[in-house]
């Protein structure tokens, strides 16, 4: 079983290396992994949303924005500090290929650097699809593009070939129930705390400071 995994990585790997490496896409999916680099880009999708929600008194943008943030605190607790750290799969660039009579030498291409985390699940893909899924979740519109923005972010990292194919698949699938997940908490926080306790003072002092 274990075999049949690597196997199939491996025959992705190869793939992509025969059939789309070239110095257009090498540049692009640089640009779209690195903007996933310690989930920053989603951390400010979450503030926007809210700051946005804040100065315009919209309930949905506040909501999708706490729904972001809870996502991606559910990724890094459940995600990084303890899957990652159970499983402690070695990434592809450090796995001994040659042990199987269809391995061979590893191709890296340089087009990163080389993270030094335990590799499943892809902690960018998880992320991402927390992230994007969670503004899915609420708004289809703006949904759609996050998530297919989320897709990119996944393939990315195989194409940069620091993450197996089963890696973004498995931190795809959990980003998805890191998102379902924030998403139900998030909506609880904010009818029973948040709204009224939290963003409405907040709303008060603005237009007190304004007027």
């Amino acid at each position: 079983m274990l075999e049949a995994i690597y196997h199939f990585d491996w025959n992705v790997f190869q793939w992509i290396e025969e059939n789309l490496w070239n110095p257009v896409l090498d540049v692009i999916f640089k640009v779209i992994t690195v903007s996933g680099d310690d989930g920053i880009i989603f951390i400010l999708m979450g503030l926007i949303f809210l700051g946005v929600g804040i100065f315009k008194k919209n309930d949905k943008c506040k909501q999708i924005g706490v729904a972001v943030l809870v996502s991606l605190l559910f990724m890094e607790v459940v995600n990084n500090l303890i899957l990652k750290e159970l499983i402690a799969r070695v990434r592809p660039f450090n796995f001994d290929w040659t042990q199987y009579a269809w391995g061979g030498a590893f191709n890296f291409p340089e087009i990163v650097h080389k993270p030094s985390s335990w590799s499943f699940p892809s902690g960018h893909s998880s992320s991402a699809f927390a992230a994007c899924v969670a503004v899915f979740w609420y708004n289809k519109k703006i949904g759609t593009p996050a998530v297919i923005y989320a897709a990119l972010m996944a393939f990315s990292r195989v194409y940069v070939h620091v993450h197996y194919c089963t890696d973004v698949i498995g931190g795809s699938l959990v980003g998805i129930l890191y998102a379902i997940a924030g998403v139900f908490i998030a909506k609880a926080l904010y009818e029973k705390v948040l709204r009224d306790k939290v963003f409405a003072k907040i709303e008060d002092k603005l237009v007190k400071e304004k007027n």
